[in-house]
């Protein structure tokens, strides 16, 4: 049995590990070779995911493991799959600080480990590879809606699904990165077909582009036409509407839920896609 060093919280802490860090490159081998010995390392990425707070916890003994991400090299971005559409897969952007070139990453859900904390003793943090703050909150949200995200009801998930292509090509568009979140509130009931679901939609974006007249514009379009597909299923009425993220109130955060998933999409080999614009 391979006895473990005791944790150095101290040099942790000391060492500034945040939630997002990535390993650098002289660690990756080492890291590999104790948790992941199979896995082609190429291109590879090794991001902490644990929550910034527990990487640095104090108390060494209570807090012997981090969760890390593995992301690897890509050619090009797959829209689908960026801000965590996808349950599966999630497509990021990797900055190299050294010679200013970001760069395409895809991690897979999957390609999650638990590995020893005092690996954050034994390096720092890369300063050559970066992750913004902004997609680093993006790929924590994307982990944890693998656990919470909503059950839609099966009644709704069936008028919507003849649109289901439609809303995929909608994905793929460029625009949508305009979107940082698609929010919606609708009955959890399962309505009778001679009812109609009442929904409400809420596209986030997010200070920077509403502040852009031009991104502002374009993500309002595309909102509409999500409505506009979305109100063509029979028994679906739809209003929509763009907000900033700061205008984005706690009464909105209680009533609507983000969109992230659509288990029907899931019935057939050909779509694995979660909904989140």
């Amino acid at each position: 049995m391979t006895t473990l060093s005791p944790i150095n919280a101290e040099k942790i802490k000391e060492n500034e590990w945040k939630q997002g860090d990535i390993f650098p490159q002289e660690a990756i081998k080492q890291i590999a070779e104790k948790h992941f010995p199979d896995v082609e390392l190429d291109g590879l990425r090794i991001i902490v995911v644990s929550h910034s707070c527990d990487i640095r916890y104090y108390k060494a003994d209570e807090e012997l493991w981090i969760e890390i991400l593995l992301a690897r090299s890509i050619q090009n971005r797959d829209n689908a799959s960026i801000q965590g559409r996808r349950q599966r897969y999630y497509h990021l952007e990797i900055e190299n600080k050294t010679s200013g070139i970001k760069s395409w990453f895809e991690a897979n859900i999957d390609d999650r480990y638990r590995i020893y904390r005092n690996f954050c003793a034994d390096y720092k943090p890369s300063s050559q590879w970066v992750i913004n703050n902004d997609e680093k909150r993006s790929i924590a949200r994307w982990i944890a809606y693998r656990y919470t995200r909503i059950a839609l009801p099966d009644a709704f998930n069936e008028r919507i699904r003849p649109k289901k292509n439609e809303l995929k090509k909608l994905l793929k568009k460029d625009v949508s990165q305009f979107i940082s979140g698609l929010y919606i509130c609708l009955s959890n009931q399962e309505l009778q077909k001679n009812q109609t679901y009442e929904i409400e939609i809420i596209g986030a974006i997010t200070k920077q582009h509403y502040s852009n007249p031009d991104n502002r514009e374009v993500a309002g379009n595309h909102i509409l036409e999500f409505e506009k597909i979305v109100s063509n299923c029979d028994g679906i009425n739809v209003t929509s509407k763009c907000l900033s993220e700061e205008n984005i109130s706690l009464d909105d955060i209680k009533r609507f839920t983000r969109f992230t998933d659509y288990d029907y999409l899931s019935y057939d080999t050909e779509a694995d896609v979660s909904i989140i614009l």
